[in-house]
């Protein structure tokens, strides 16, 4: 993808900003753990250390070379952008967008030889599209991503004790992912499951650390939980300010002159309960020292 942006370019001071650019759109995508992000172009520039100026003129170059899509649904709220792979790129006279270079060779249809692509990169840019259903089945099997490995009950439990977790809530949520099939909230696989246990380990602190299911009840003569001690109540503050933390990061950006962007209702209406609950508790703390 980089070759067919820097081929692009006649210029190399624009084929540089565009790299950059786009290198910037890739970071963020990554942040986003998407192909798909909302993002102000002015956040867009300063990662690519060029102007707001030339960062609109690149991403305008990007889109028309068929390598990003943009979307803009308000103009008072920063677009959003889709990195597009190479295969998804539009065509044109039915063939793939490719370096300016490769037209210089064109076949009778207007699309460039096989013969000029071997020129430009010394090997054949892209192997012959599959013809019958066995080639098919063999391109599928060969570009899809092997299954992540699923881990065992008994290592959910052993990681839940390492990260003091309890072990109802961690046979809980590893009863939750069998179910599913391992994906997450965004139908998205899961790739690294240890991590996934660290948030929520994150989550059953903010709750309180309750040490059985909530709808098991108390035994005969105990009450439901006893009463929380000053630490206690840091660790569920800390706790829930991580999670404030983390629900800002993902769902929201700041804007110029202050203040800040949310890009989901529910992360927003969360935020601001939990920072409630925090000075709640730091309340609670203050009147316990």
């Amino acid at each position: 993808m980089l070759r067919l942006i820097r081929g692009a370019f006649e210029d190399q001071n624009a084929a540089a900003s565009a790299l950059a650019i786009y290198l910037s759109l890739t970071a963020s995508a990554l942040d986003a753990y998407s192909q798909e992000f909302q993002k102000p172009i002015w956040e867009i520039a300063a990662a690519a250390g060029v102007s707001k100026r030339t960062a609109g003129q690149r991403l305008r170059d990007l889109q028309s070379i068929g390598v990003i899509e943009v979307r803009t649904e308000s103009r008072m709220a920063p677009s959003f952008y889709r990195l597009l792979p190479f295969k998804d790129a539009p065509a044109v006279n039915g063939c793939r967008a490719l370096p300016r270079e490769a037209i210089v060779a064109l076949s009778g249809n207007g699309c460039p030889t096989r013969e000029a692509m071997v020129a430009l990169s010394g090997k054949i840019a892209s192997p012959p599209l599959p013809t019958s259903e066995e080639e098919l089945k063999k391109e599928k099997a060969h570009t899809q991503q092997p299954e992540p490995e699923r881990p065992s009950l008994d290592e959910v439990k052993t990681y839940a004790d390492r990260i003091n977790l309890a072990a109802w809530k961690a046979e809980d949520w590893f009863n939750e992912m069998e179910g599913g099939g391992w994906l997450d909230y965004n139908h998205r696989p899961i790739a690294k499951w240890q991590s996934v246990l660290n948030r929520v380990r994150v989550k059953w602190e903010a709750d309180g650390r309750p040490m059985s299911p909530p709808s098991s009840a108390p035994r005969p003569g105990t009450t439901a939980e006893r009463p929380k001690s000053v630490n206690d109540l840091r660790i569920i503050k800390e706790a829930k300010e991580a999670q404030a933390l983390d629900l800002k990061n993902r769902a929201s950006h700041d804007v110029p002159g202050g203040g800040m962007k949310w890009t989901d209702d529910n992360a927003k209406a969360r935020f601001y309960e939990l920072r409630k609950e925090i000075k709640e508790l730091a309340n609670k703390i203050a009147g316990s020292a």
